[in-house]
């Protein structure tokens, strides 16, 4: 990034780790993700601006579908205890979906104003692109980028 890419250091981020599954989820087009869509997103953002995100910031492992952070379900789940974010049954499907609540969107908007353009701009055409790609699409491409995560993988779909 250029410009005001040095605005933020590593320490004044403007968002607490915990609050960064709310933020995605408020850029969603629908303000909606599962669970894959979230870890991915997060994936990409910590990978492409880690200037932003901070130090403490999600570490992910490879898993069984690529890239993953056991500690985005625990911040989600505090997430739905404080009110920020929903989550519902997808019907004829085996996992839930995450939403945004209005309290959570809130909370996302003021945060991501205090971003940088370039920044802001990012991630939220990350997050609009791992909404609207096929699983398939969505792996094969972090896997082509980032094969080491592809090393545990159950997916066998094209990459």
């Amino acid at each position: 990034m250029s410009g005001d890419s040095g605005a933020l250091d590593l320490d004044t981020s403007p968002l607490q780790r915990q609050y960064w599954p709310s933020l995605v989820l408020s850029c969603s087009p629908d303000h909606k993700l599962t669970p894959i869509q979230m870890q991915k997103a997060l994936f990409l953002i910590g990978k492409n601006l880690p200037k932003f995100v901070g130090r403490r910031f999600y570490e992910f492992e490879p898993h069984n579908y690529g890239p993953f952070s056991v500690d985005i379900y625990r911040d989600l789940e505090e997430l739905c205890d404080e009110g920020l974010v929903g989550v519902r049954a997808v019907p004829a499907r085996e996992w839930n979906e995450y939403e945004a609540t209005l309290p959570g969107l809130r909370i996302a908007s003021e945060a991501l104003d205090r971003f940088p353009v370039a920044a802001r701009s990012y991630i939220e055409r990350v997050v609009t692109w791992t909404r609207r790609t096929s699983l398939a699409q969505l792996l094969g491409t972090i896997y082509r980028t980032y094969p080491e995560y592809a090393v545990r993988s159950v997916f066998r779909g094209p990459t």
